[in-house]
């Protein structure tokens, strides 16, 4: 574990308290993606979701912050299942939502395809009538008796 706490070390900076995150909830955070980080923030007192990326041209990484673990209100909130189901749910990349979202697209051109056709439908039958209505107006249409 030392190891563990010396990586988060250098993810929290100088200020870091030794406040370790759940084994288990960094264990499951991992499986949602490897670069997921959690730290404590001993400023808001608060845990916070962090990505961490290799920086484009150099040797170090970036953590970006996702978001703080806190309730709706914003008082403070342990590590949980909710915090997961948020990754989850947020998740674009993920198969299942990939799925959706082709599905959606699909969905969505077959719409405008269909409403396209009705259109079309809809133009030439309207023209279809006016000649028509046209056609039978004229004189030389009407039978003589």
């Amino acid at each position: 574990m030392a190891g563990y706490e010396e990586m988060v070390r250098r993810w929290c900076g100088e200020g870091y308290n030794g406040r370790l995150p759940p084994p288990v909830f960094t264990q499951e955070l991992k499986l949602l993606d490897r670069r997921l980080v959690v730290r404590w923030c001993d400023e808001i007192e608060r845990w916070q979701i962090l990505w961490e990326d290799a920086h484009p041209g150099s040797d170090g990484t970036f953590l970006l912050l996702l978001f703080n673990v806190e309730e709706d209100d914003g008082g403070y909130r342990d590590l949980d299942g909710r915090v997961l189901e948020r990754l989850k749910a947020s998740d674009t990349w993920a198969e299942d939502k990939q799925q959706d979202w082709l599905r959606k697209l699909r969905e969505e051109r077959a719409k405008r395809e269909q409403d396209k056709k009705n259109w079309r439908h809809d133009y030439l039958l309207g023209l279809a009538k006016e000649q028509a209505r046209f056609i039978r107006s004229r004189p030389s249409h009407k039978q003589v008796v």
